[in-house]
């Protein structure tokens, strides 16, 4: 069954659909396409009988019936009838699925190969982003394969620009998700105009679009991106009657004939956007940069390495403090590093460093391990404490944590309940079906899980549906603004559904007292930030003072 969902979040080339006793209850995108449907409404609850042909309508009536009867895989050549009653030759492949929990029939069409015109509509539909209609990650990641051919072996240089927009998480605050979606597609058009037709465009992520410059150097598309940045600065957007205002970073690549691999080129014009703060700029990748900098990364990591052997960490306390009158006291575990010079490298260096060098997980378990220890002690003490604890990327994809979990907290004769793993919200969809698996296997070893850095994805929820989660922590973009009402109501809104489905909801960064009675009348359960207190080597925060 998850095999088949994963097929309509893919947007398969292949018409997919659900029916229930035969009504459609879900049609895919492409699905609608070959029929000619607007949208998915139009579809729900239609009886599948309906798009076949009247002749053939007897036919798949007994078909129908024998194959509810008998279940198992079988296939169906029929002839499909358009919304404009246009007819075309189809084969359809039923097999048993669930759908909401409920068992159902899963239909996929593909079509007969006498109607080319539908075959392509469909390969197109299947290379195009839902909101945008430029390519799809998936189609530009193939074509950027074949511009580093190119250029390797026939000497065609490229260029490839990483465009990320500044300020996404409050926008997205600002205008809601509906709200994104209408300044996505102005951005989309805006780049269509801009860029001539040899130019490939396409939305690589939430927040990024990419674009594909064939035989041009990044020297040579400098000028018109530089162009860009300043176009959209000045342009004011529409959405649903409010102006939006947006500004990008641009980091430029280019593939030539030293080009080793597309993905490569990708990651430096990242890179280059990645170090563009506070953004409304471009940079070109330098190679002298990135000798520099994996040079420094080599130092960074043989750091990693020694303070993994030398016990040589330290770990920071942060406490999380209730609104709502909770006695337990809640601490995030923060990681530390010192350099040689007994300077304090900043956590972003050294925790990507060491990812990259495949660290990661090492990390992790010497956090957990440390953190156990630690927390025993003072829960010895009479504290009723616990602590959330970070998992990176490379934790969710080990299939080796949770037994070494169950032996760790037994070993330390610590309640389960006691720590609270916490993830993020990027690494939870770049890897759900393993962060699925964790979540299920936390939660059998009464471990509480949260989610960090929630609300900036394109639809948080959807991830949310997936997970086994207690906290979800909101992402600091929401908390860092909060004077507009605007910016009030779309962190309301966002709580409200929360705590609609039972989570325990964490605002980080509150920077101040002004924020606290927005945070209270929201219904918000925990705060935390530098207003309160800050990371600390001991877990001395007073608990009781906010009671009176």
């Amino acid at each position: 069954a998850e095999k088949r969902c994963q097929l309509l979040l893919d947007s398969s080339v292949d018409a997919i659909a659900y029916v229930h006793d035969g009504m459609h209850i879900y049609a895919n995108r492409a699905y609608l396409e070959l029929f000619a449907y607007q949208d998915g409404d139009e579809l729900e609850g239609m009886p599948m009988i309906d798009l076949i042909a009247s002749a053939e309508q007897s036919n798949f009536k007994d078909f129908l019936k024998n194959y509810q009867s008998a279940e198992g895989d079988a296939e169906l050549a029929c002839t499909g009838v358009q919304a404009s009653g246009q007819s075309f030759p189809v084969r359809m492949s039923f097999s048993p699925a669930t759908y909401d929990s409920e068992p159902c029939i899963q239909v996929v069409i593909q079509v007969e190969s006498g109607n080319a015109e539908l075959e392509e509509k469909l390969r197109e539909i299947s290379s195009q982003d839902l909101v945008t209609g430029l390519y799809n990650r998936n189609h530009f990641l193939g074509l950027m394969d074949s511009a580093a051919e190119r250029a390797v072996n026939a000497g065609q240089p490229a260029s490839l620009a990483y465009i990320r927009i500044d300020r996404y998480a409050s926008l997205l605050a600002e205008v809601g998700l509906a709200g994104i979606d209408l300044l996505l597609t102005d951005l989309a058009n805006l780049l269509r105009d801009h860029f001539t037709q040899e130019a490939q465009l396409a939305r690589f992520g939430d927040d990024v679009f990419t674009v594909l410059q064939p035989g041009k150097t990044p020297e040579q598309a400098e000028a018109g991106l530089a162009s860009l940045l300043k176009k959209v600065e000045s342009t004011l957007f529409d959405v649903n009657g409010r102006t939006a205002q947006s500004t990008l970073s641009i980091g430029v690549a280019g593939l030539n004939e030293k080009t080793p691999k597309a993905q490569q080129v990708v990651d430096r014009a990242q890179r280059c956007a990645d170090e563009l703060d506070p953004g409304n700029a471009l940079k070109l990748f330098n190679p002298g940069d990135e000798l520099a900098a994996a040079a420094s990364r080599g130092n960074i990591v043989a750091m990693v390495q020694q303070a993994l052997e030398h016990n040589s960490f330290r770990l920071l306390f942060q406490p999380i403090i209730s609104l709502r009158g909770d006695s337990h006291e809640y601490y995030e575990v923060l990681l530390r590093m010192l350099s040689p010079q007994g300077e304090e490298v900043p956590p972003h260096e050294f925790l990507n460093a060491a990812k990259q060098a495949g660290l990661g997980e090492k990390i992790d378990r010497w956090v957990i391990l440390n953190s156990i220890k630690l927390l025993a002690d003072h829960r010895n003490k009479g504290h009723n404490t616990h602590l959330f604890v970070h998992l990176s990327s490379a934790s969710l994809q080990d299939q080796t944590l949770l037994a070494w979990l169950s032996v760790a907290l037994k070993a330390a004769r610590l309640p389960s309940d006691a720590l609270v793993f916490q993830f993020s919200e990027p690494d939870a969809i770049a890897y759900l079906k393993q962060a699925k698996a964790l979540t299920l296997g936390l939660n059998e070893l009464h471990c509480k899980v949260a989610l960090s850095q929630f609300g900036c994805a394109i639809n948080p929820f959807n991830t949310l549906k997936h997970l086994h989660i207690d906290f979800v922590k909101i992402d600091g973009s929401f908390s860092q603004d909060l004077s507009t009402p605007e910016s009030q109501e779309a962190l309301k809104t966002l709580l409200a559904s929360l705590h609609a489905q039972a989570k325990l909801t964490i605002v980080p960064f509150i920077e101040s007292a002004s924020v606290l009675a927005t945070l209270w009348q929201a219904g918000v359960n925990y705060i935390q930030g530098y207003y309160l207190q800050g990371p600390s080597q001991s877990m001395d925060y007073d608990f009781s003072a906010g009671d009176e």
